[in-house]
């Protein structure tokens, strides 16, 4: 099956190293792909308001592609060779755990979520001019006292 090209703009040049970034998921490998640098692609991102915009879309459909490869992994799992004496004499299904609780953390944030509640009760009077006077009257105190009499 061939690939698909996106046409986000008129320029061959940033859509293939939007196409690229859709597939490779980093800036740095899209930008090594298609001949340009990482830079050229933020100065697109300042100067170009639609180039932005197709970016945008782009790293949308990144993330769904890596959204896909984490629940494929997740679920349905990857093929894990047994080897012995250096030949394959077996193979089981790896899944990931880490990678489940992840999406059902994104998919149903209400129920997996972690969360903390913290109650406070209590009341806390704060007289800011009285604590102001205390602390002046310790501290002329401690300045009449003589040295060494603690």
């Amino acid at each position: 099956m061939a690939k698909r090209f996106y046409r986000f703009l008129n320029s061959k040049q940033k859509n293939e190293f939007l196409n690229i970034y859709i597939e490779t998921g980093t800036i740095g490998r899209a930008a090594k792909a298609s001949g340009i640098t990482r830079q050229t692609h933020y100065n697109w991102l300042k100067e170009d308001a639609a180039y932005k915009k197709a970016f945008g879309e782009a790293k949308e459909m990144a993330g769904d592609l890596l959204e896909e490869e984490a629940y494929r992994r997740a679920v349905d799992g990857t093929e894990m060779g047994v080897y012995y004496k250096g030949k394959k004499v077996d193979a089981y299904r790896k899944m990931s755990d880490a990678l489940l609780i992840l999406l059902l953390k994104g998919a149903k944030p209400d129920v997996y979520a972690e969360r903390q509640d913290t109650k406070i009760t209590g009341e806390i009077t704060l007289n800011a001019a009285q604590a102001l006077k205390e602390a002046r009257e310790r501290i002329k105190n401690a300045a009449d006292r003589p040295a060494g009499n603690d």
